[in-house]
């Protein structure tokens, strides 16, 4: 039978609440130096410390556990936009490699395993915002038995050779116009949570700013895309998955638009173009404009499309 538009398998959206606040209280640890350490209880959760500084790799890794009972959280951090290491690891996600991080990721997990044989994997949740939800999707993915992962606003990075059953369980909590997470595929349940910030819902596609945990609203109101997309219907989803207009492919900010080319190409390809909105067009919109199909070096075919234009990405 056919699911409906409202299915929501076994996601609990008032935990995800809870590890909602759980990520934004690591970051806050984070930004005051006390990573390993975190320094406040989170709605029942108490910082778990193994006091060996297990948190930190070379990598620039960085995970923090809290306990609940005999419920254990790991949280994965999120990218540090000052750490070239991290955004080599988000550049090589992009391009469909396994960063060092995701590595560090696994092994931190299966160590804390190894050191706590009463804790089975059934009792453990994994976090993760941004780079920190694809480590979490990719420890769940590899490592058999853990209960769930719980992501915010994710990349989905490409994982190769996973059994199916590890991928189940896994839920993406997304803001609408956060441009990270519509990159790439799909790797476990996705929901729709409305921004807070009420100026960064305008545009279409590529709100950077909606990519925060702070931009997060209540995940209780979340929906699935299908939901999200009947009662918005200008919202995108997935780049890949979507028919664009000229205007949507116009509003991505030219420093991102290397990481989305291949889901746009993609795109396009797919479903063509959509007519763009006529006060928008290459001769009246400073900076964009069309792109003749080319083939690269190594073969791939580029479609015909339009470049990115910075105007009107408030819109």
């Amino acid at each position: 039978m056919e699911k409906s538009l409202e299915y929501t398998s076994r996601v609990n959206k008032n935990n995800a609440n809870d590890y909602l606040e759980l990520c934004r209280e690591a970051e806050n640890a984070l930004h005051e130096l006390k990573y390993d350490k975190p320094k406040t209880d989170v709605r029942g959760y108490t910082p778990f410390l193994p006091g060996d500084n297990s948190g930190l790799r070379g990598s620039n890794f960085k995970a923090v556990i809290y306990q609940k009972g005999e419920e254990y959280v790991i949280y994965f951090f999120g990218t540090d936009v000052k750490s070239p290491k991290d955004l080599y690891a988000d550049a090589k996600m992009f391009f469909k490699g396994r960063p060092q991080q995701f590595t560090d990721a696994e092994e931190f997990t299966r160590n804390f395993l190894d050191k706590n044989p009463h804790i089975s994997p059934q009792n453990i949740t994994l976090l993760g915002h941004s780079e920190g939800g694809s480590e979490a999707m990719y420890v769940k993915a590899v490592i058999p038995g853990i209960k769930a992962a719980y992501t915010f606003n994710p990349f989905v990075p490409t994982i190769v050779n996973a059994d199916e059953e590890n991928l189940q369980n896994i839920y993406n909590f997304r803001t609408p116009g956060d441009p990270i997470s519509k990159i790439g595929g799909n790797i476990g349940e996705d929901f729709i949570v409305k921004c807070n910030y009420e100026e960064v819902r305008k545009g279409p596609l590529n709100r950077l700013d909606q990519h925060r945990l702070d931009s997060f609203g209540d995940c209780n109101d979340a929906v699935t895309p299908a939901v999200f997309k009947k009662q918005n219907p200008k919202f995108k989803n997935k780049f890949r998955n979507e028919q664009l207009s000229a205007e949507d492919i116009s509003s991505i900010p030219e420093e991102y638009y290397g990481f989305v080319e291949e889901d746009i190409n993609a795109s396009i390809a797919a479903f063509g173009t959509e007519e763009t909105n006529p006060q928008h067009n290459s001769s009246q919109c400073p900076g964009t404009y069309q792109v003749s199909g080319y083939t690269r070096e190594d073969g791939t075919k580029v479609p015909a499309h339009v470049r990115t234009c910075h105007v009107h990405n408030s819109l």
